[in-house]
This record gives C-alpha cells, sequence and structure tokens, in this order.
C-alpha cells in the first residue's frame, strides 16, 4: 500500500471513538450525522482508488478551536486522514 492522498484536519475529540473503533454509543445522533457527512467523501475518494482511510493522529493532546473539520467549535485533535491505495503491480517490479 502507498499514500495516495494525505489531509490535515481538526477532528473534533467526542468524534474520534466513533471514527476509529467504529464505536457510536458516546455521540449524539447528529454529530454522528456531521461526522458521517464529513468523512464521506474520503470513503467515497478511497473507494474509486481501491483504497482504505487511515485516521492518524499528529498530537497527543486536544486543543479547543473555532473552527473544527465539522461541527460547532470544541476541543480536537490535529489528525491526518490517509487514504492508501494498492501499489501499482509496474511499480513493484521495477
Amino acid at each position: 500500500m502507498k499514500i495516495e492522498y494525505e489531509f490535515e484536519e481538526d477532528i473534533p475529540e467526542y468524534a474520534l471513538c466513533y471514527l476509529v473503533n467504529g464505536d457510536d454509543s458516546g455521540i449524539e445522533p447528529e454529530d454522528k450525522q456531521n461526522t458521517d457527512e464529513f468523512m464521506e467523501e474520503f470513503y467515497t475518494l478511497a473507494q474509486e482508488h481501491n483504497g482504505n482511510v487511515v485516521i492518524d493522529w499528529l498530537e497527543e493532546e486536544s486543543h479547543f478551536t473555532w473552527n473544527p473539520a465539522f461541527g460547532l467549535a470544541c476541543n480536537v485533535i490535529t489528525c491526518n486522514i490517509v487514504i492508501l491505495v494498492p501499489e501499482d503491480e509496474e511499480e513493484e517490479e521495477q
């Protein structure tokens, strides 16, 4: 696998458990919908390239911002959203 796309985003702290583990037990329905809508473009892009979406923390600590990737002002963690795609067979042979 290789990195095809990489995006740096301030992801709301409340959404990370849902995004990484699929656990939506601690997230409000409206917040879950906002998270799904935000991530839809990344999942679509990955699907178009037969790839996967990976979320990687760039920071250990959260910080407050008025401009998170989605939703209202809140504590966020800066993350990389990476689209991994399969290596081309031609590149592997070289």
